[in-house]
């Protein structure tokens, strides 16, 4: 019977956090997709552009050195800046860097180049969900405390 009305405020904090988990699984989930598909065309690669499998394996480092570079500047940036519009403009050099991919696939170094601006860009998600989550972890945590203290005193 205590449960929070969708009118309350508790019941906005809800439905808001409910709506951003949900947004988050959603991107999560299409960023592994995208990446396991794309790691299993990497020999397709290599024979299109006739590359030796050391040069097929600098695409994925060049994502995965930008994605570890991207993770510290995004969560760096979530100290002074919303999370929110950080993440959106992670997205957007995720989803802008593929869709140059696609126009730019005909040359080797395009690819490369490309990997790695999508490494930055796929590294928000991971950064800024770790740093929302550990946000509103510390937030409730207060709260939580404050209850068993009152519950002990009764």
């Amino acid at each position: 019977m205590n449960s929070p009305s969708a009118e309350s405020p508790a019941g906005q904090i809800l439905s808001r956090s409910g709506i951003f988990s949900a947004c988050i699984v959603y991107v999560l989930f299409f960023a592994v997709l995208n990446e396991s598909v794309f790691n299993v065309s990497i020999p397709q690669i290599v024979e299109q552009f006739q590359l030796l499998p050391s040069q097929g394996s600098w695409i994925v480092t060049a994502f995965i050195v930008t994605f570890g570079i991207g993770q510290t500047v995004f969560a760096k940036l979530s100290d002074r800046f919303e999370i929110g519009p950080l993440l959106v403009i992670g997205i957007l050099i995720y989803v802008i860097s593929g869709v140059y991919g696609v126009i730019l696939q005909k040359g080797y170094a395009w690819v490369l180049i490309v990997r790695a601006i999508q490494g930055f860009g796929a590294s928000s998600l991971k950064a800024l969900t770790l740093v929302a989550v550990a946000q509103c972890l510390a937030a409730s945590a207060p709260k939580n405390s404050l209850q068993i203290t009152e519950s002990n005193e009764h």
